[in-house]
């Protein structure tokens, strides 16, 4: 809504319940919120919006022991790395990696569409991870390391319409092998 509307929609609220201040979010306010910063910036007088996770990543990968690196494009190792035979995790390694690819979908679902195929086939492992899905997920690791400040940004549509196609089948999905 316009921002007479909000006004007048938390003057109602304030009318029955105690509130705090609203945020609004402005080129001089930007707005966190579960995770979330949300900016607005003027460019050439158009309203600019973004959405990103920098900080809530950064504290995720500081937690993780993750340095920032430099040189890696690509989240995702060679397929065929990912369904080698190898040993399974330990009971506390496997704990550690069902809670990092928990954390890592939620990011790739809210606004880090760039590691959502990476973490779809780390997702995989959860009931069995192994040494070499662990190697597969540091990896990700390190590449969010490296990329850290992608966002999520465009400008307000005039009408609200939006249209997704999706492959009905996700390329069948199956294991890759190669």
């Amino acid at each position: 809504g316009t921002r007479r509307d909000t006004e007048r929609f938390y003057k109602a609220l304030e009318a029955r319940f105690e509130l705090k201040d609203p945020t609004y979010l402005t080129p001089d306010s930007h707005i966190t919120y579960v995770g979330f910063d949300i900016r607005m910036e003027l460019r050439n007088g158009v309203p600019w919006y973004t959405m990103d996770q920098h900080t809530a990543m950064k504290e995720f990968l500081v937690e993780k022991g993750v340095k920032p690196s430099k040189g890696i494009s690509c989240p995702m190792p060679k397929a065929k790395g990912l369904y080698e035979d190898s040993p399974l995790l330990d009971e506390d390694k496997a704990k550690e990696y069902r809670s990092s690819v928990g954390t890592l979908n939620f990011f790739a679902q809210a606004t880090r569409y760039d590691i959502a195929h990476a973490m779809s086939r780390l997702g995989q492992h959860m009931a069995k991870p192994t040494e070499a899905s662990n190697k597969a997920l540091q990896k990700v690791l390190k590449y969010l390391g490296a990329n850290p400040e992608l966002q999520l940004e465009g400008t307000r549509p005039k009408v609200d319409t939006y249209r997704f196609y999706s492959d009905s089948d996700h390329a069948g999905d199956r294991p890759a092998t190669t």
